[in-house]
């Protein structure tokens, strides 16, 4: 990007991807090039990633759920909850029977996944993946349907 004087360099509606270190050079003829550098950084309430929005499980199977969660500060955790047909919340924890979350640390955020193993259609519904910090909360939904397979 070229800028010149009383054009500063300006960023609007900031998201985690632009954080980063970023180089000023000043440049003029008869004149030895000077170069600054300096680091961007992006804090504001988390941002979570997920590009699918339905999973289709066969009945007996196991469900995998995945979300990527941004953040600075990064949220202390990240809780799963799911709403069954009737529209009734409840957290999910991973000391249930067939159920495990799996959190490991990525660049600038953590990934979670929520497992379900032998999945009924009792587990079908819309999942939850919620995260929060000091600047405010995310939430990305994922449904999950259940298809069973009619045995002859």
């Amino acid at each position: 990007t070229s800028l010149y004087w009383g054009n500063p360099l300006r960023f609007h509606r900031v998201r985690y991807d632009v954080q980063g270190t970023y180089q000023c050079v000043a440049a003029s003829d008869g004149f030895q090039e000077v170069t600054k550098d300096v680091f961007i950084d992006v804090v504001g309430r988390p941002s979570i990633q997920s590009d699918v929005t339905t999973i289709e499980v066969v009945e007996g199977a196991t469900a995998r759920l995945h979300c990527e969660i941004l953040g600075d500060p990064l949220p202390g955790k990240v809780t799963w909850s799911w709403r069954d047909k009737q529209g009734v919340e409840t957290i999910v924890m991973a000391t249930n029977s067939g159920l495990s979350i799996i959190e490991k640390p990525v660049d600038d955020g953590t990934s979670s996944t929520f497992l379900l193993k032998d999945v009924g259609i009792s587990r079908e519904g819309t999942y939850i993946c919620q995260a929060s910090n000091m600047f405010g909360e995310a939430r990305r939904e994922i449904r999950l349907e259940v298809t069973v397979i009619q045995k002859s």
